[in-house]
């Protein structure tokens, strides 16, 4: 009976060493640690882009519009192609086909008035203004070539070549990193470094010793991690063309991680 007595006396006690915080050997307290969350980022060089062509074709019929259009749209795909992409890198796709509607038109004439005489007297040019909003002029077609992944080298190529085949527009740019995650790495190597200086900061001003770390979280997930140009990204512009050729675009990878060190 004693026996007995005493192993339910051990077993309380471990159980009171378990949900107790100040047990001996217990190095993961939150008594005696400081807890940060930081970020870190990498900046690493795009090796390829991705983006949107735009094709806009005006015609007389409807049909005719979509013809124009969907001709431009091939032949802009098959450049791309021509440049190393495969079929998977490149979505096609045709957009509505609008009415255009002539709205205000404007022409230059030549002034004047009849005199006394019956004599025309030309007093200079005039701006006429024609009022066409009841009136269909046309008919626009609209088409799109999405562009994954080019190599960075090879895309201001392909926009100048698109702007003499119908292309009308250049959007959703983004850059793309092939070794993903050896950027996220860099960027997750620099969060617990700013973590690390924000406990020592932290023990500094409390009058402790940042001691190793006892626990640690990446609340960023690799998957999702987002890869975002610093400054303009809209460098297909016309006139921001040369952004490209002039210097290597990079991306900021971004991390982040909470960490806990013991103190004393």
């Amino acid at each position: 009976m004693k026996r007995i007595i005493g192993v339910l006396a051990i077993a309380a006690a471990l159980t009171v060493c378990l949900i107790g915080a100040g047990c001996a050997g217990s190095s993961g307290s939150s008594d005696n640690a400081i807890t940060v969350s930081a970020d870190g980022s990498a900046q690493v060089p795009a090796d390829s882009a991705s983006f949107t062509i735009s094709i806009a074709s005006r015609a007389d019929d409807e049909a005719q519009a979509r013809a124009a259009a969907t001709a431009a749209r091939e032949a802009i795909a098959n450049l791309a192609k021509e440049a190393g992409l495969s079929d998977q890198d490149i979505v096609k796709a045709d957009g509505d086909v609008v009415a255009a509607w002539g709205g205000y038109v404007e022409e230059q004439v030549m002034g004047g008035y009849w005199d006394d005489w019956g004599n025309w007297v030309e007093t200079g040019p005039e701006t006429v203004y024609y009022d066409m909003s009841d009136q269909i002029v046309g008919y626009d077609a609209h088409a799109t070539v999405e562009v994954r992944g080019m190599a960075i080298d090879k895309v201001i190529g392909l926009v100048q070549q698109s702007r003499t085949l119908g292309a009308t527009g250049f959007s959703n740019l983004h850059f793309v990193v092939a070794d993903r995650e050896s950027a996220y790495k860099q960027a997750l190597a620099a969060a617990v470094d700013a973590a690390h200086a924000k406990a020592e900061t932290l023990a500094s001003a409390s009058d402790v010793y940042v001691g190793r770390v006892v626990n640690m979280v990446e609340n960023s997930d690799p998957d999702k991690v987002t890869l975002s140009v610093p400054g303009d990204a809209s460098l297909l512009d016309a006139e921001k063309i040369d952004g490209l050729s002039s210097s290597m675009p990079t991306v900021d990878v971004q991390a982040a991680v909470t960490v806990s060190y013991a103190i004393s």
